[in-house]
């Protein structure tokens, strides 16, 4: 709804705000070395985590936009093939969910990272190969289905899924950079 949008593009503001508030925070201490107010911390390694925080809430500024204009029921072949795809979508997703949960708590904890956590981009690769099997498999009927799809619906479609490959790619990178931060369980 209208009302959901505008929530969501304040919260959105809010939340590139307070980046913005807490990337300066770090590079005034760069500069003013007051030891009294706060520990020692790797201030570079902090902003490399942050720098690809911003890019992460870029990417789901961006994927909010493109999931308002596309159906995602629309998207596929058929429904079956939806409900089929709909494992390795949700798989996708709770993976990223998961990732950012678990770095929020350790974060929040000081808490060590596992070793091993889900790979947001493998769940990616995994839909992918699956919409392709599906696809070659499919017949006549279910193409012509595929040609009604408008050509904003396909763009819209191709951008929300690059957009979320991203949102993959840049958490496995913060994942990377806050194993240097927070060091990883034995």
């Amino acid at each position: 709804t209208v009302l959901d949008n505008e929530f969501l593009r304040a919260l959105e503001l809010r939340l590139t705000n307070e980046v913005i508030k807490l990337e300066n925070l770090i590079l005034k201490s760069m500069i003013e070395h007051n030891s009294l107010i706060h520990a020692p911390f790797d201030k570079i390694q902090y902003l490399r985590v942050l720098n690809v925080c911003k890019k992460i809430l870029e990417n789901l500024i961006q994927a909010r936009q493109e999931i308002q204009t596309l159906n995602v029921y629309n998207a596929d072949l058929d429904f079956n093939m939806t409900l089929f795809l709909s494992t390795f979508r949700i798989s996708s997703v709770s993976t990223c969910c998961y990732n950012f949960f678990l770095l929020s708590n350790s974060f929040r904890s000081e808490a060590k990272l596992p070793v091993f956590l889900p790979n947001g981009i493998l769940s990616r690769k995994k839909l992918y190969d699956k919409i392709a099997l599906l696809e070659t498999q499919a017949n006549d009927t279910l193409w012509q289905k595929k040609h009604t799809i408008t050509n904003d619906e396909l763009i819209h479609g191709m951008a929300f899924s690059q957009v979320f490959t991203n949102i993959s790619v840049n958490l496995e990178k913060l994942i990377l950079e806050s194993k240097k931060i927070l060091g990883e369980e034995d």
